[in-house]
């Protein structure tokens, strides 16, 4: 991931007007920027991410790696070992906020999205890799 892995990975901005839904882009709406997790950056979003989950299985159905009811500790214990899993190179997080100010502290009620991708467990591997 290099040394800026905390930088900004992409932009992400919205379709032209023309191929969208007139009621799918409100007017001036922002971009969308995925960031790659860095602790000592983002670690305030930690709890935002188990709620995010949360939310996606108990609203959305989303299937994962737990069921309801939910306890939220459990999650929250969940994440933080996929923060220690980060730090020590196993997989890399990725989040999408949709920033009302781009470019300031990431804020948790714009976090939109989390994804975790499997780094290679050798190095005869490195194009591969599984994504949850």
């Amino acid at each position: 991931m290099g040394k800026n892995s905390s930088t900004l990975a992409y932009q992400i901005a919205p379709p032209a007007a023309s191929t969208m839904a007139p009621a799918a882009s409100p007017a001036g709406a922002q971009p969308s920027s995925i960031y790659v997790f860095a602790a000592p950056q983002h670690s305030h979003l930690v709890p935002y991410m188990a709620a995010l989950q949360g939310t996606c299985i108990t609203v959305d159905h989303m299937t994962g790696a737990f069921l309801p009811p939910l306890n939220h500790e459990k999650l929250l214990a969940w994440w933080k070992e996929r923060i220690a899993d980060a730090a020590a190179g196993r997989v890399a997080i990725l989040f999408l906020l949709d920033e009302s100010e781009p470019g300031t502290r990431p804020k948790g009620a714009e976090l939109v999205g989390v994804a975790l991708l499997s780094l290679p467990a050798s190095e005869t591997s490195p194009f591969r890799g599984p994504c949850s």
